[in-house]
């Protein structure tokens, strides 16, 4: 076991992350799992985060967020997750964009329910604790994320609101909240009526109140007690 940090069970966590990201990451750079990867990666993804943000957590209880080790294994993780998390969002997003693809119901379907759970490991990825180097790289896969989804779903934008409260679509608040609305609203039929008015009315607010201070200050007030109530 490699000597990370001097306490005995920092050292232990640390080794465990590091040898449950080898060994999930040593086939996937192999191309061993390539063969069916649209159907596996996101499930390796999440169980790579299942199995390494407890002892994350647990690092972060007994250092602190700005201690270089636990940075450089928080780095790792986010970078190594989302690069999993890339290889089929590629793959959705090249589809998309063939003929023939919406007309098939049922493959634009799934093909969303894969979008949003990437978008919902997404979420947790982006809440990691990460130096500004690892943060570029999370940004620029979020960024073909975004692509992918606005192929899919044949838009050019979401989350107006909220991307007008918090500045960036890619933030955190706004990964959340398009979480919310990916696995949650989008599986009810009464949710599905709400993200049809939200995508009609909402980018008529943000052209007219957009930019005030009050609309703004306002809208976060209720986005944030959103937010933490459904993290």
């Amino acid at each position: 076991m490699e000597e990370i940090y001097d306490d005995y069970e920092l050292n232990r966590r640390a080794n465990t992350i590091l040898d449950t990201i080898e060994k999930t990451g040593a086939p996937v750079a192999a191309g061993g799992m390539m063969g069916s990867f649209n159907e596996t990666g996101l499930k390796i993804a999440k169980g790579l985060l299942d199995r390494c943000l407890p002892d994350l957590a647990f690092i972060k209880s007994r250092v602190s967020s700005n201690d270089e080790i636990y940075l450089q294994l928080s780095d790792t993780l986010a970078v190594m997750t989302s690069g999993i998390i890339k290889m089929p969002v590629s793959s959705i997003s090249m589809l998309a964009n063939t003929s023939g693809f919406h007309s098939d119901s049922t493959n634009v379907q799934k093909m969303k329910s894969e979008l949003a759970e990437a978008t919902r490991l997404m979420s947790i990825i982006s809440n990691l604790d990460l130096t500004p180097r690892a943060r570029q790289t999370i940004n620029q896969n979020l960024n073909q994320l975004n692509e992918a989804e606005k192929r899919v779903n044949k838009k050019s934008g979401g989350c107006y609101i909220a991307t007008c409260v918090y500045g960036n679509y890619n933030s955190k608040e706004v990964m959340v909240l398009r979480s919310f609305r990916d696995n949650v609203l989008s599986t009810k039929t009464g949710g599905k009526h709400l993200i049809r008015l939200y995508y009609q009315f909402s980018p008529i607010l943000v052209k007219y109140l957009g930019t005030t201070t009050s609309f703004r200050k306002l809208a976060r007030f209720f986005l944030d007690k959103f937010i933490n109530r459904y993290n």
